[in-house]
């Protein structure tokens, strides 16, 4: 059994351990092996599933962020499950006979076949099809089940309670669903993701008795999940990435403009890349028809925050009620845009704020690239120089933890598919694609939470070690060393390792061979080709 915590830290959870608020994580701790998990460059939610469930990076599985690039678009398209380009642990499992429960792990939808029973997770299309087999979605209706938190409620309302009473009813509703399906269907694999620990401390993280009490919560929920195993299962508690204190946003268009290396110009409201991403996220236009009428008339709230300011009203939100507030919520941030034809290099984040990655605007490549492949190299590294030049006014600091070229993080066939350069701020800064700040830094008005590269690992059941600790472990040593235990051949594609150090010594598991397989030997074919005549899909 494999329970992932979107976002869990050990700087939540061990001084809740230390202060007995949490037993069952304590009991699997203590009588089992934990220690910090690796995760992806960058840290995000995608790619650190994808490879988590394939045991390969992102350069063999093809997916490096929530969005992909689309031929003659700037902005491109949200990823699905077709974007995963190799096998994942449960389709492994499958042409072996295994059967697999999948619930809520990311970019899974559409959902695909397999030999058990899939349920899709974020990015799953309101009104779409959500399970495999499909008679599964009528059994989960009946149970009301909620696919993923309300968008609008996690974007706009999070400083309401109606968040926390939607998050733990959406917590409450996964759990029903997992006990529901551990218990009728059999399964060799079971695996479920609760992302309520990723959006609570991205939004309440400077209100920690808020995030330790949904902590506590989520250790009644292990209970309820580890209470309805058999002794010979093994349970593997996993973070896709920790969390950790935000207080600044880097804008780095802003500074690539001071560098002349991106220009901007004033377009037509819905040219806009907000506009564009609201339509690719399927946002509705502005319901208020005062809104769609100050919209048509180019006024946005840039326009209307910078005469606040020289008005000496640093909070406008302060001095005017809630209906012009919300009035000014529905209004475009900016009329200005990138001027692509002028523009050299540029953020690449268009969806995730955690995805933080620049690209080079490649004649060529990009539809409107102005620049010459030949200086590619060159231009890559003076911004590479640059960035590392980067200070923070305030402490005179470096912003970076580190900055990459592509194919220092990443190897495979799909390495062309990546941004040109990844970078890895400092944990207290997030990159921003706006165009329209004044400076390049700017503080937060509220403290949040942003990720970190280290989430949680811990194993527990027979032939896990007790007490003890483990270093090194990375998100893509997962699918191995869940194939080794359910004792099915590895893939030799995978870039990740059996954690053998978890086993205890001289138990069968730590005894027993590791096996791969060759994904292209006739066996393997006859065995996914059987499968699929069993699905009826040939």
């Amino acid at each position: 059994m494999l329970i992932g915590l979107d976002g869990a830290t050990f700087d939540v959870i061990k001084p809740l351990v230390e202060a007995g608020k949490l037993p069952v994580f304590r009991k699997l701790m203590t009588e089992g092996i934990y220690g910090d998990l690796r995760s992806t460059i960058p840290p995000a939610t995608v790619p650190a599933w994808p490879s988590f469930s394939t045991g390969m990076n992102p350069g063999k599985h093809g997916v490096f962020d929530f969005m992909k690039r689309t031929k003659n678009q700037y902005y491109g398209s949200l990823v699905t499950s077709h974007d995963v380009r190799s096998r994942t642990i449960w389709e492994i499992l499958g042409s072996y006979d295994k059967k697999s429960i999948v619930i809520n792990i990311p970019l899974t939808w559409p959902p695909k076949p397999i030999n058990g029973i899939l349920v899709s997770g974020m990015l799953t299309p309101q009104g779409q099809s959500f399970a495999y087999p499909p008679e599964i979605e009528n059994e989960l209706r009946r149970l009301d089940y909620i696919i993923e938190l309300d968008s609008k409620v996690f974007n706009e309302q999070w400083h309401k309670p109606i968040f926390l009473e939607k998050l733990y009813l959406v917590t409450q509703k996964r759990l029903n669903a997992s006990i529901y399906l551990m218990s009728k269907y059999q399964w060799d694999f079971f695996a479920v993701l609760f992302r309520g620990t990723d959006f609570i401390s991205h939004k309440l993280w400077a209100n920690r008795e808020a995030v330790n009490a949904y902590y506590q919560q989520i250790d009644k929920v292990l209970a309820e999940l580890v209470g309805n195993i058999d002794s010979e299962t093994i349970v593997m508690l996993i973070s896709d990435h920790g969390h950790g204190e935000l207080r600044k946003t880097v804008h780095i268009n802003k500074w690539l403009s001071d560098l002349s290396l991106l220009n901007c110009k004033k377009v037509d409201i819905n040219s806009t890349r907000a506009s564009a991403l609201n339509k690719i996220r399927g946002i509705k236009e502005p319901r208020y028809l005062s809104t769609k009428f100050l919209s048509k008339l180019g006024i946005t709230r840039e326009n209307v925050m910078r005469l606040a300011r020289k008005s000496g009203l640093k909070k406008i939100k302060d001095y005017v009620p809630n209906i012009v507030e919300k009035l000014l919520s529905n209004l475009p941030a900016t009329s200005m845009d990138i001027d692509w034809a002028n523009t050299k290099v540029f953020l690449s984040s268009f969806f995730g704020t955690e995805t933080q990655s620049i690209m080079i605007n490649l004649k060529g490549r990009e539809p409107q690239g102005i620049v010459d492949p030949s200086e590619y190299e060159e231009l890559r590294d003076r911004v590479i120089k640059e960035l590392k030049e980067l200070k923070d006014p305030e402490t005179g600091e470096s912003i970076l933890e580190g900055v990459y070229k592509r194919e220092e993080l990443y190897w495979g066939p799909y390495v062309r598919d990546a941004p040109d350069l990844i970078m890895l701020l400092k944990g207290q800064y997030k990159a921003s694609s706006s165009v329209s700040c004044e400076r390049i830094i700017t503080p937060l008005s509220k403290v949040q939470g942003s990720h970190r590269l280290y989430g949680i690992f811990v194993a527990y059941g027979p032939c896990i070690k007790r007490g003890a600790t483990i270093e090194n472990a990375r998100i893509i040593d997962l699918a191995p060393t869940i194939l080794h235990i359910i004792n099915v051949p590895i893939p030799k594609g995978m870039d990740g390792k059996v954690l053998r150090e978890i086993f205890k010594d001289d138990s069968e598991l730590e005894k027993r061979e590791i096996v791969y397989q060759d994904e292209g030997g006739k066996e393997e074919m006859k065995k996914r080709i059987r499968r699929l005549k069993e699905l009826g899909k040939i």
